[in-house]
């Protein structure tokens, strides 16, 4: 009894897998999907797998995000993509902030000064000086806006006061008119209400009687 045994040849064993079955050979391609979206993976003759990063197969659309392609890195999301902050260029400008608002942009912003104002005064102010390039305090003209808002003010007190003493004056003398009328009619009672009064007859004294 003879054993036969076929030896089956491999010509590229990086890339492919050889096997014998039932006396025939065969051979399939290795499988170099590293699991990556963002790789493209291919088999190199006599090197073997290789998975070339595809930076445009990783986008954002969130203009302050940058995206690379990197599988090995440890800060990649699932499908190999990297992202990263952008960071805005700084504005020579003391005052004035930049940063990136998602899905818009750099974007410039006031620098907001702390208020430290110790004199708790409504008349200063601090503000923020790109000359100094720091925060200052700021004096406010506020006599001048006193005296002016004082006049308007007393102006308005002036004229609601003037017109309030003539509406009183027209209430008094309505009053007074009335008052006056009464007393009038109380004095003079109408000639119906004398008790000497008949319409029918009239004496020589200019009495009427029945």
């Amino acid at each position: 009894m003879s054993i036969l045994l076929f030896l089956c040849t491999n010509s590229d064993p990086s890339c492919t897998n050889v096997s014998c079955t039932n006396g025939k050979c065969s051979s399939t391609f290795i499988d170099c999907d590293d699991g990556k979206l963002c790789t493209d993976d291919t088999c190199v003759p006599s090197v073997g797998c290789v998975s070339t990063p595809q930076n445009n197969k990783c986008i954002s659309l969130d203009p302050c995000e940058t995206t690379s392609c990197e599988p090995n890195d440890a800060l990649a999301d699932a499908t190999g993509c990297r992202r990263l902050s952008v960071a805005c260029n700084a504005t020579t400008e003391y005052c004035t902030n930049v940063s990136c608002i998602a899905f818009d942009g750099c974007s410039t912003f006031p620098k907001v000064c702390e208020n430290n104002n110790t004199d708790n005064s409504s008349c200063i102010q601090v503000k923020c000086s790109n000359l100094k390039r720091s925060c200052v305090k700021e004096e406010l003209d506020c006599f001048s806006f006193g005296v002016v808002a004082g006049a308007i003010i007393g102006a308005g007190a002036a004229v609601g006061i003037a017109v309030g003493a003539l509406l009183l004056l027209g209430l008094v003398g309505g009053g007074a008119y009335g008052i006056s009328n009464l007393v009038n009619i109380e004095s003079n009672p109408p000639v119906s209400e004398n008790p000497l009064y008949n319409p029918k007859t009239k004496t020589s004294e200019g009495l009427f009687q029945d």
